[in-house]
């Protein structure tokens, strides 16, 4: 004979197998990383670029160059938080 199943048994199968609880959990987890975009676009973007090359030739003295650059990207809409009304 098998054992009858617990309440917690119970509500993990049906929160596990239904299919109008698996749509609203799916739901809730899109919801919840639209938030975590949404405050991710209040901060700026940094990018920072290197580079180095060597002349040669016949005329070119032998040295290195390099460049490093850092770019800051800021939306100018987004300066000021906005408040719900």
């Amino acid at each position: 004979m098998s054992a009858v199943p617990t309440l917690v048994e119970l509500e993990d199968y049906a929160e596990s197998s239904h299919p109008s609880l698996k749509s609203s959990a799916l739901q809730l987890d899109a919801a919840r990383k639209g938030v975590t975009l949404a405050k991710k676009a209040y901060l700026p973007d940094f990018q920072v670029i290197g580079s180095s090359y060597t002349l040669r030739g016949p005329f070119a003295s032998n040295f290195r160059r390099c460049l490093i650059a850092l770019r800051l990207l800021y939306s100018i809409l987004f300066l000021g938080k906005t408040t719900e009304q």
